[in-house]
This record gives structure tokens, sequence and C-alpha cells, in this order.
């Protein structure tokens, strides 16, 4: 199968760490560019998200936390799945020699559309204890987080062609909404608890 021009692709980051469960990370994109074999646009994915995302987190990760994978879908308007594009193995682990947080603490990025209430979420998960001091975010860590703010803001130019344009499907438009490159974080620890499917990023 392909890829082509137009099509709307998930890509869910996995994460394991110690006292928590499945934890992911869902990205959404619409693909441009020439046609793209799936396996190839999967390899160009895992390095993306090994040496762009990935080595970001790894800054604020304990070297407990390690993200493991990145699985792409093909997806409708609304986020339904149409086809597997395949798994890659990352085995990537945080840099920081410390205790990971405890599980559901998280640092919170944000990023909107030009439709109000239509935004992206994202819970930064697997954090080093040094990454919070008196019960907030450090100027360190926070620095580091607008990198990943930056990372999921703005487009990924893939090695092998084609760029990513990052956004997310609503239900409010029907449709899928390109991210108009601003965000917000916040300097407080989130706390992300999954109550329901399909809840949380």
């Amino acid at each position: 199968m392909t890829v082509t021009e137009g099509d709307l692709i998930k890509v869910v980051v996995e994460y394991a760490f110690p006292g928590a469960g499945l934890v992911l990370n869902i990205f959404e994109y619409v693909f441009g560019g020439l046609d793209r074999d799936d396996d190839d646009l999967m390899d160009d994915i895992a390095t993306e998200f090994t040496t762009g995302w990935g080595d970001r987190w790894a800054d604020l990760a304990s070297n407990e936390a390690e993200l493991v994978s990145v699985h792409g879908y093909k997806i409708d308007q609304i986020g339904a799945v149409i086809a597997d594009l395949g798994e890659k193995l990352i085995n990537l682990f945080g840099a920081q020699a410390s205790s990971v947080l405890p599980a559901g603490n998280a640092a919170y990025l944000q990023a909107y559309t030009t439709i109000p209430r239509v935004l992206g979420k994202k819970y930064v998960a697997g954090l080093s204890e040094f990454t919070t001091e008196s019960g907030l975010l450090t100027p360190v860590a926070l620095a580091d987080l607008g990198l990943l703010l930056v990372d999921y803001l703005l487009p990924v130019v893939l090695a092998g062609g084609g760029t990513l344009f990052g956004g997310v499907t609503s239900s409010k438009t029907g449709q899928f909404e390109l991210f108009d490159e601003t965000g917000l974080i916040r300097v407080e620890p989130a706390y992300q608890r999954r109550r329901k499917q399909g809840v949380g990023a």
C-alpha cells in the first residue's frame, strides 16, 4: 500500500516505565508530497520520533522510562482507522539518572487551531524527579518542553520525501483541522487518568 497527498495519518507512540500501565501519545497529521510506501514512511516516522520528539523527551525523562515504539495508521476525517501502516521499535530511554515521577504525573502541552475549542493536547509522561521543584516544573524542564511544543506544532519534513502537517480530527467540524502554530505549556505538572476509552493524548 501507499500513502498519498492528503491522506490523514495517526501515529501512536508507546512508552513504558515502572508503576504505569499502557502509556500512549497520539499524533495526527495530513501527508503532503509524492506517494510513499507504507513501510518506508514508517521508517522515516520512526527516525523523526527518535531524533526529534524522542530526543527532546529523553532530556526530560527518567532513565527508568522508555519510548518503546511508534505505530502508524491511515485514518478518515473523524479519526476512524482505515488501514494499518505498521509498527517500528525505537527503544529509547530517558537521559536523567533518577526515579520517574509517579504514574499519572506529566507535563502538559496544548496546540491551537483556528477553530475555538478545537485543539491538540499532549501529556508528556515518564518525567524525571529532577524536572520538578516545589511542585512546579523547573526552568530547565520548561525550556525542554518548549522544544517539544515546537516539535509538536511545526510540520515534519521526512527524510525520504514528503511532509507531515500536524493537527487534530474534530467531531465539532467533522474534519481534520491544522494547528495554527501557537500553543502553551503549563508550569504546573498535570495529572492524567483515563476514565474511559479514547480520553487523553
